[in-house]
């Protein structure tokens, strides 16, 4: 037991903290223009999506009272310390708000890297409607804590697949 929490200890020390509630106009523009290269054309759920992803994410780290760095916040919602903060946690939040927009021009899918695997982490994918989910735009809450990590899927450091689970309506359930 001894070992495993010295295990731990040297993970949260060796990791990154993150900054929780970070507050980024600039960013949410970033992800406006991306999701408006995607699509080829300029639309206004682009800035919604946009908006709605960096500052509900900061949000949801106000309301998880999230604890960097986010492997460390997991440690917590493990122990029974907090009741949500996984990235799954944080992926199903943003996609049940992202849903409740009605978008017309894009599609949302559930993400999930190193499936059925200790190191599982799950995100939304934006593609536009009929897009190849490679092609699309990640958004991940957990990782930063609240500040919104977003970047291309096809360039992002984890290898993500669409979730084999995932289909509409269906809740993907945090393991």
């Amino acid at each position: 037991m001894r070992n495993a929490w010295l295990l731990i200890l040297t993970i949260v020390v060796a990791l990154p903290a993150c900054t929780p509630h970070v507050s980024d106009p600039a960013k949410a523009h970033q992800l406006e223009r991306a999701l408006d290269t995607m699509l080829g054309r300029q639309e206004s759920e682009s800035r919604r999506i946009a908006q709605t992803a960096v500052y509900y994410t900061r949000d949801l780290a106000r309301r998880y009272d999230v604890q960097p760095p986010a492997v460390w916040h997991n440690f917590l919602v493990n122990a029974g310390a907090r009741q949500r903060g996984l990235c799954c946690h944080w992926t199903r939040d943003l996609m049940d708000r992202l849903i409740a927009m009605n978008l017309v021009h894009y599609e949302l899918h559930w993400g999930v890297a190193y499936h059925d695997n200790p190191l599982e982490h799950s995100g939304v994918v934006v593609t536009p409607v009929g897009g190849r989910f490679e092609d699309g735009i990640l958004l991940d809450g957990w990782r930063d804590c609240g500040d919104l990590h977003w970047s291309k899927v096809e360039a992002d450091r984890f290898p993500w697949i669409p979730h084999p689970d995932a289909k509409p309506g269906v809740r993907i359930e945090c393991k």
